[in-house]
């Protein structure tokens, strides 16, 4: 009985770890993100609220694969408006609500949540941003990739107790292809 126990055992133990490899891979749903892996140089125009002047941004990205894979990084340098943020953001895929979803924090204590949805070259993301003192603003991102993914342009659109406005239209290009993070 207790050979049989001990070869019982080992099978259990055997099908175990086979089965935490299979799942040990991202799905091809994560890899979605894999269009913004790189080092980003953007520039255009941004205004910040509804009664905000608009005004000349440069915004770099480097975003890369992390935790085997499962998670992209994207860290921000946002220059304009004559200050300087620094963000911090993961991307993620969520298979139980199966959604692309992402949680971006500020060096100015803003915090934002999004969802995205990929239609080919083109990423829509819909996000809550909050600022420090608690204020919400909701916005919708569109960013249209070129055919070899190397130069993008994206515009967001956002609204704040009822009022609408472009908070930023940007182009760039890719400097740096990003790593597969497996």
């Amino acid at each position: 009985m207790a050979n049989k126990l001990v070869i019982f055992f080992a099978i259990s133990v055997v099908a175990i770890a086979s089965a935490a490899a299979q799942a040990s891979s991202p799905s091809a749903e994560v890899r979605k993100w894999d269009i913004f892996a790189g080092d980003w140089a953007l520039s255009g125009t941004a205004q910040d609220a509804p009664t905000g002047s608009p005004y000349k941004v440069e915004w770099s990205l480097h975003e890369h694969w992390i935790l085997g894979g499962f998670f992209m990084q994207v860290d921000q340098v946002w220059k304009g408006n004559g200050q300087e943020s620094h963000a911090l953001e993961i991307l993620s895929y969520d298979p139980i609500r199966k959604i692309h979803a992402s949680s971006g924090f500020s060096s100015d204590g803003s915090t934002w949540n999004l969802t995205a949805r990929f239609q080919e070259s083109i990423v829509m993301e819909e996000s809550v941003a909050q600022n420090p003192e608690g204020h919400a603003t909701t916005c919708h991102a569109t960013f249209v990739f070129s055919t070899d993914r190397n130069s993008l342009s994206g515009t967001q659109e956002c609204e704040e107790h009822g009022t609408r406005w472009t908070a930023f239209r940007v182009k760039g290009n890719r400097l740096r292809k990003g790593t597969s993070g497996l």
